[in-house]
């Protein structure tokens, strides 16, 4: 007999009627609180569009947007964002976004990265940023490509530009992008987009904006919005609350708050183009409140992390949150399975990115060995999300008609094949065997055996892949950006 609970439950997920319990407080923060905004032009235009003053902060109306998703909803039918991907002209790698596929990409950008030879953090060189590209190139499951680490030599206002140029220079994957801040070098930011992209009607990737929490919009912010919406490249909007210091404490609250941000992010894009393409992105992070920061391998951010991709889904919005995370300040076994579980929850919700890989130390520290590992649990998300076939040949009555009696399993045609198909996972980075194997190894780790990974890889010579006219057009580029801003 047939037992109505076969089907269990995932306890993780928001039902339809939570959702829209967010979506209407979110509403109604808006309305009621507002957010915060510098620009005044920016302002009288909202105001043009019904929005009013409360002291310092603005207030936009339910209709106001409700019209702005309205209009979002169709400019996405319009304009294909179902089958929107992302493609590096240099190499034709791309990436399509769809329901059932995962992508990971690369956590960004810290100062420090972890020398396993000392066991400490140290300084970061360009070097350092060429190789972590290299290895995201290599890495068959870090699906993009972007700057982790932040080189020393570089000038702080040139940061995002060479970080940026260095990347797609060296990109032999799709390019995730790179967060900006600095209004003043995203315009040489996107100089080097287009470069890249010429005549290409595929978006080479995105770049990635932060608005201020709680509900903050400084003009900094609104122009890079204004640069970036307008030229046509993909926003990757991070809205990052911290639970109990930016923002509510409950994950709930914490949600509604990121939520209202992104939607008011989302109404002033399309102020400056209609047609903006935007991923929802939360950043919502948990504190160790003893302590006053933010930790990033806490349950509380697998959790959020699901409800966001689903809000995402609820506005038909793509999504890219964190879940390949820890706070864990070494390669251990706190890190794999803070990783693991903060990567498979949103996964499972259908997250289209997962972000965070090759990070340690809540996000403040790089490690290429980390980033190895974070590739080979990559793969075993990947994995599950693929789940597996029910069907004649897979639930193979014949084999076992031809086996059951003489047991051929192992030898039978049913078997290779399927083991051939990659029916059973096979590790190539950790261990799969036994003791007395391991043993015959050395007792070989597995930050040991990333090692080995990092060194093959880095015996090959990076290529950078623009050509001479190209080259030429980049150095361009950087020259007047030096010009103008040092």
């Amino acid at each position: 007999m047939m037992k109505n609970n076969c089907y269990g439950c995932c306890t993780h997920l928001l039902s339809r009627g939570e959702l829209d319990q967010i979506h209407n407080l979110s509403l109604k923060i808006l309305a009621e609180i507002g957010i915060k905004i510098e620009d005044k032009i920016l302002i009288d235009s909202l105001k043009e569009s019904g929005c009013q003053d409360k002291g310092d902060r603005l207030l936009l109306p339910v209709e106001f947007i409700e019209d702005i998703l309205k209009k979002q909803e169709k400019s996405h039918e319009d304009n294909n964002y179902s089958g929107l991907k992302f493609k590096n002209p240099l190499t034709g790698d791309e990436k399509k976004f769809r329901t059932g596929r995962v992508y990971s990409q690369p956590f960004g950008t810290v100062a420090s990265i972890l020398d396993l030879n000392s066991n400490k953090p140290r300084k970061v060189t360009e070097r350092d940023l060429i190789e972590f590209i290299q290895l995201q190139n290599r890495l068959e499951n870090i699906d993009f490509t972007g700057p982790s680490v932040i080189p020393e030599e570089y000038p702080a206002r040139l940061r995002e530009l060479r970080m940026a140029e260095i990347s797609l220079r060296y990109s032999q994957k799709t390019f995730g992008g790179v967060a900006v801040s600095r209004s003043s070098e995203v315009d040489y930011i996107i100089e080097l987009y287009k470069i890249i992209q010429d005549n290409q009607p595929e978006p080479i990737g995105g770049l990635g904006i932060s608005p201020e929490s709680p509900l903050s919009y400084p003009g900094e912010i609104t122009d890079i919005i204004s640069k970036v919406a307008m030229a046509g490249i993909p926003i990757k909007v991070l809205v990052a609350p911290i639970a109990g210091l930016t923002a509510p404490l409950t994950i709930a609250g914490s949600l509604a708050q990121m939520n209202a941000s992104m939607l008011a992010f989302t109404a002033i894009a399309n102020l400056y183009n209609p047609d903006a393409i935007l991923f929802f992105c939360s950043r919502i992070s948990f504190p160790n409140m003893m302590k006053g920061y933010s930790i990033w391998g806490l349950p509380e951010i697998g959790l959020a992390s699901t409800a966001a991709v689903q809000l995402a889904k609820y506005y038909g919005f793509f999504s890219t949150v964190y879940g390949i995370s820890s706070t864990s300040c070494a390669i251990d076994i706190q890190a794999g399975y803070e990783k693991a579980i903060n990567a498979l929850l949103p996964a499972l919700a259908g997250a289209n990115i997962l972000s965070g890989a090759g990070s340690l130390a809540s996000n403040t520290l790089a490690s290429k060995e980390q980033l190895v590992i974070d590739n080979e649990i990559m793969t075993l998300v990947k994995r599950i999300i693929a789940r597996y076939d029910i069907n004649e040949d897979t639930l193979g009555f014949e084999m076992l008609e031809r086996s059951i009696d003489n047991g051929s399993f192992i030898s039978d045609k049913h078997t290779v094949k399927h083991l051939r198909d990659g029916e059973i996972y096979h590790t190539k980075l950790g261990f799969d065997s036994f003791w007395h194997e391991w043993q015959e190894s050395g007792f070989l780790e597995i930050a040991e055996k990333a090692t080995t990974r990092i060194k093959e890889i880095r015996n090959e010579e990076p290529e950078d892949l623009l050509n001479y006219e190209q080259q030429k057009a980049f150095a361009k580029v950087i020259r007047k950006a030096e010009e103008s801003l040092l």
